[in-house]
């Protein structure tokens, strides 16, 4: 029963409460003493005399949690929680929230933290663990609410800073991350801080730094798994590509369990950029070899175990390689959904729509906004189809939301916006009974790699945001463009390749709102032949780079404008490094005939293609939404298709206006095409008055028509559903 001390009655209480705070004193001392087994002989005393006494409890709950005696921990924290006055109740809610954390019981966790934060708001440990839970269980908002409260109770805590800056980094605000570590670091040094600092330093595009911050960090907690994780990632992105595996091999070693490095040791082997053509071949055969080991490693274990890292790290710059990628895709992409089928039962899927009933599709991006998968090719298709016979369901999985966001979310009749976890994800697709679901791109966003290799809906289509077969066998269709593939390309897809009219979208293109710079102020001479080469990095492969130098050398005057590598200074001096050798085997000086700029928004971007004269269409990886940007300014663009989907974007739109000529069939074409332009102002400016008289022929609407046919016959006839 519980002390009533209102009452002396029977016996004295004031010296029960007495012997009892004293026996509690004496176990405290002996627990941080390190003798539990004495701590716990007096604490059952105090307990057999009161045993609703909530301090005793809590001391003798987190004895039993530390030996393993879990419902034991349990049962005394929630006796302690339910007996004590709000500060006792709430310093029990805290270690009952940690004895679940520990047991794998998120909900249960979250929920007794939640108590413990209202039994006593003031105590910021209670916020701060309940931030960490809510953390981990993907309420990210949530959590970085109650980290901003544990700050503010009490700032000079660095390990409560330490928190919010991981949940700055979730968000994006990477400055205020560094800002909040550098400050707590004031108070000493600490690997976990080190670490967290190293994750917005990297994100900054500070690779140095960032790498410095996590060696430090290692030297201090040597085996610090996460650490090592996130200096394999500097590494990468650095191009260090075997520093980073060895790193990446270190972790899994420690961490066998930690799936998100299984799947970024696998991916480490594909550098951004290459050194020459025989690195290009060299990685891709580590590559395949790595994803062997990832497979027998499935086959030996729970396939589920593999799933929380799905998504992690994917194979992004597989595609760069200028290779036909689909048998890799395939191996990739049944280890994918072989894991996330084991992770999570079969999902509810809609039933066939009735006669009338329109067609409910979902539209599952992490980036509708201003970036190039949302322009080209989903916004058309988007803004196209029927709202009589569509409703359209979008579920923005990303947390970047911009004035492009808000016109989305106008076009949609329904728009689930994120950050959600994968669970409630699923939750939500699956509540909403989608007759067919399309991924504009499978490959960048975590998110959106996770809820593919699942099936959630009766037809599920995959697209060309990123221009290369998924390979999940999850992903029944692919939606392309008739115009930019080659013949035969049905071979090259796990998916049913779907050829749709053109350029299988409405294109819209860019305002050109913007006045061009000064050339002076890119650093360009006013009577130079400026070739627009403005593509990322990782799309110029090292046996094209001499193609500059030739021009150059029959071009007098002739600049080059490139963009630097994003966040990776060396990877930028790799180029730059591979440039010189080229223009140096012609007797010419790259420093003097090349530009890189640094990045620029988007408006800078198409104002600084105003100082150019030719676009040059990067050969292996055409560009798309940049060429548009390209048409926009004026600017003829010399192109070289190639036998990928991804290689022939610029071909196709030449050819949509009737401007062949632009383009090539081989790269000495290409060469002699830019070479005239260049010489030859009056070809330039007819060029350009040619793309003014044409664009509006970009604008056909016959491929909405046609996805709208495919879409009905996908949902309504029993040929095309899958089971």
């Amino acid at each position: 029963m519980q002390l009533d001390c209102k009452s002396l009655e029977r016996e004295n209480c004031g010296d029960r409460v007495e012997d009892v705070e004293r026996l509690l004193a004496n176990a405290t001392d002996r627990f941080r003493a390190r003798d539990a087994a004495g701590a716990e002989t007096l604490l059952r005393r105090a307990l057999a005399a009161a045993p609703d006494h909530a301090p005793s409890l809590s001391l003798l709950g987190l004895i039993a949690g530390r030996a393993g005696r879990d419902a034991e921990c349990v049962a005394l924290l929630e006796r302690a929680v339910a007996n004590g006055a709000p500060e006792q109740a709430a310093a029990a809610g805290l270690l009952l929230g940690a004895a679940h954390h520990r047991a794998g019981r998120k909900e249960a966790s979250v929920a007794a933290l939640r108590a413990a934060v209202a039994a006593d708001p003031g105590l910021a440990a209670a916020q701060d663990a309940l931030a960490s839970a809510l953390y981990a269980a993907g309420d990210f908002a949530a959590a970085v609410d109650h980290a901003e409260r544990a700050v503010a109770l009490a700032p000079q805590d660095p390990g409560f800073a330490g928190n919010l800056a991981v949940a700055r980094n979730a968000e994006g605000r990477f400055a205020e991350a560094a800002g909040l570590c550098r400050a707590a670091l004031g108070a000493g040094e600490d690997p976990a801080l080190l670490n967290t600092l190293g994750v917005a330093l990297k994100e900054l595009g500070d690779l140095t730094a960032a790498g410095a911050g996590l060696e430090r960090a290692l030297a201090l907690s040597p085996g610090f798994a996460e650490a090592l994780y996130n200096l394999a990632a500097v590494r990468k992105d650095e191009g260090r590509t075997d520093e980073a595996v060895r790193l990446l091999r270190e972790v899994v070693a420690l961490r066998p369990d930690l799936a998100s490095a299984r799947f970024a040791l696998v991916m480490a082997h594909l550098p951004p950029l290459y050194r020459d053509a025989a690195e290009v071949e060299l990685r891709r055969a580590d590559y395949s070899a790595e994803l062997n080991v990832l497979a027998d490693y499935v086959a030996r274990v729970d396939p589920a175990a593999l799933a929380a890292g799905v998504g992690a790290a994917q194979p992004f710059h597989l595609a760069y390689q200028g290779r036909h990628d689909d048998a890799l895709q395939r191996h990739y992409g049944e280890i994918v959904c072989q894991a996330m089928a084991a992770a999570f039962p079969a999902a509810a899927q809609a039933a066939p729509p009735r006669p009338g009933e329109r067609l409910r599709i979902g539209v599952v991006c992490g980036y509708l906004r201003d970036h190039s998968v949302w322009r080209l090719p989903t916004r058309g298709w988007v803004a196209g189809l029927d709202r009589s016979q569509f409703e359209l369901i979008a579920f923005h999985t990303g947390t970047v939301c911009d004035a492009e966001t808000e016109r989305a979310r106008a076009l949609f009749d329904r728009f689930v916006q994120g950050p959600l976890t994968l669970a409630d994800w699923r939750g939500r697709i699956v509540d909403l009974q989608p007759h067919a679901l399309i991924y504009p791109e499978v490959g960048m966003d975590p998110m959106a790699a996770q809820l593919a290799a699942l099936r959630l809906a009766p037809a599920q289509y995959g697209s060309w945001g990123h221009p290369s077969t998924t390979g999940y066998p999850t992903l029944d269709f692919y939606l392309s463009s008739d115009a930019m593939e080659p013949p035969g390309a049905e071979a090259r897809y796990t998916e049913t390749l779907v050829r749709l009219p053109g350029l299988s979208t409405i294109c819209t293109l860019p305002l050109a709102d913007a006045s061009p710079p000064a050339r002076s102020a890119l650093g360009l001479p006013d009577d130079a032949v400026v070739y627009w080469c403005g593509q990322s990095l990782y799309k110029y492969l090292p046996q094209h780079d001499g193609v500059f130098a030739e021009i150059a050398a029959r071009v007098p005057n002739s600049r080059f404008i490139f963009i630097e590598f994003p966040g990776s200074a060396p990877l930028t001096q790799r180029f730059r490094d591979r440039l010189a050798e080229a223009f140096a085997r012609r007797g010419l000086d790259a420093e003097r005939c090349c530009a890189v700029l640094p990045r620029m928004g988007s408006q800078a971007f198409r104002a600084a293609m105003g100082c150019a004269d030719v676009m040059l269409d990067s050969i292996g990886w055409s560009g798309c939404n940049s060429v548009l940007d390209a048409f926009a300014r004026g600017l003829p663009v010399v192109t070289l298709p190639g036998d990928t989907m991804r290689s022939r974007h610029a071909a196709a739109m030449l050819r949509e206006i009737g401007l062949d000529r632009l383009v090539c069939e081989t790269q000495a074409d290409y060469v002699e095409t830019a070479v005239a332009l260049g010489l030859d102002g009056k070809a330039r400016k007819a060029a350009s008055e040619a793309l003014a008289d044409q664009l509006p022929r970009l604008n056909q609407t016959t491929a909405i028509a046609a996805l709208a046919q495919h879409l009905i016959g996908a949902c309504r006839s029993p040929a095309y559903t899958t089971p």
